[in-house]
């Protein structure tokens, strides 16, 4: 049976290479040219712009950081594995409030996958497995829940008319009803569903810092199985990146099969768009790389050298990095050299990076 699902992965595999060369409507190519001689320095392709330390108090200490979002100044960022919410901190670092809690009780989730802020209808919606949806106001106050999809779905983004839900090809659904998206309208009734899976579910999650992007109205999702970026509103891969030796999805099905072989193969990381121009950082002949593109045009790709930076986004260009107070004095201080610098000390909470992407070649 373990050979038949692998067989299956393989066929729907070069299928999609097929449809890839077809369908797709850019074709990356990274990793080709890139070696040790082409090393890539943070400045090469970032500019910072602030350092925001966090308030450090047991009630707000970030453990983990999953999602960060900007609504009106304030960071949300969500803590997935130990706090198990969302933390709201306002734009000076201090302490807001929570979005929901963990727990069985009324208003509380059983576990947080996601979420997603609907500025429109402004309220915050935490995306719980096996996909049901809890709603709270922007005070963190409990609206209402609901059961939205019999499928496993495990990212959410909210759109002007409603929400777009993925499965990321690790949904238990069969049949018609197993697809990579999910759209609702703003009550939460399906409106559409498209986008094949593949046929076994993949158990290695993502890197991805934001598999669900929006950028000027368009939408995105980052399939790190496939090296594939789609259009939502187009509905098709809009961007299919091409690496040397890429990873078997047969290495994808179970972890440890992944962990033995994470350094002999080439996959993403992660991936930003913004506008005219795409971030991609990845793993290249056991090694971190990271690639400019822009206008479809690889500009930059190399090894990259020190710590590779988050990709959040944070509104006005910016990309947000959030790390730990410990990471930061030993990692990022010298590249973000603010006054506030003074105030961090290892032991305090995390610290938010801002930071947006050099204009090059202009």
């Amino acid at each position: 049976m373990k050979q038949l699902c692998i067989i299956l992965i393989s066929i729907c595999f070069f299928a999609c290479s097929s449809k890839k060369n077809n369908g797709v409507e850019t074709v990356l190519v990274l990793g080709g040219k890139a070696d040790n001689t082409s090393l890539i320095e943070f400045e090469d392709l970032f500019e910072p712009v602030g350092v925001q330390p966090l308030e450090t108090d047991r009630e707000c200490l970030v453990t983990n950081v999953s999602k960060v979002d900007v609504f009106e100044g304030d960071y949300y960022i969500l803590d997935r594995y130990q706090q198990n919410t969302i933390l709201v901190f306002n734009s000076l670092g201090h302490f807001v409030r929570r979005i929901g809690v963990l727990g069985k009780g009324h208003g509380e989730y059983p576990g947080i996958s996601d979420f997603a802020i609907d500025r429109i209808r402004r309220q915050v919606v935490v995306l719980s497995a096996p996909s049901k949806v809890y709603i709270y106001d922007m005070n963190g106050t409990f609206v209402k829940a609901k059961d939205i999809s019999k499928s496993l779905l495990w990212n959410i983004i909210s759109c002007e008319d409603g929400f777009i839900c993925s499965s990321n090809h690790r949904t238990y659904t069969e049949g018609e009803d197993a697809c990579l998206f999910y759209r609702f309208d703003e009550e939460f009734v399906m409106q559409d569903k498209w986008g094949e899976v593949l046929p076994q579910q993949l158990h290695v999650a993502g890197q991805t810092s934001s598999i669900l992007q929006e950028d000027n109205g368009s939408f995105f999702y980052i399939d790190n199985y496939m090296n594939d970026i789609y259009s939502l509103n187009r509905k098709q891969v809009q961007y299919h990146v091409e690496l040397p030796k890429p990873m078997p999805l047969k290495y994808l099905v179970s972890t440890d099969d992944f962990m033995e072989n994470q350094y002999k193969y080439d996959y993403i990381i992660d991936a930003l768009l913004y506008e005219d121009r795409q971030l991609f950082t990845y793993i290249h002949a056991g090694k971190y790389y990271m690639a400019y593109v822009k206008d479809g045009k690889i500009e930059k790709d190399g090894l990259f050298h020190g710590i590779l930076p988050n990709l959040y986004k944070g509104g006005d260009g910016d990309i947000l990095g959030v790390v730990s107070a410990e990471s930061y004095l030993q990692n990022w201080k010298k590249h973000f050299k603010f006054s506030q610098d003074d105030s961090i000390k290892a032991g305090d909470n995390y610290v938010i990076l801002r930071y947006r992407i050099r204009h090059l070649g202009e």
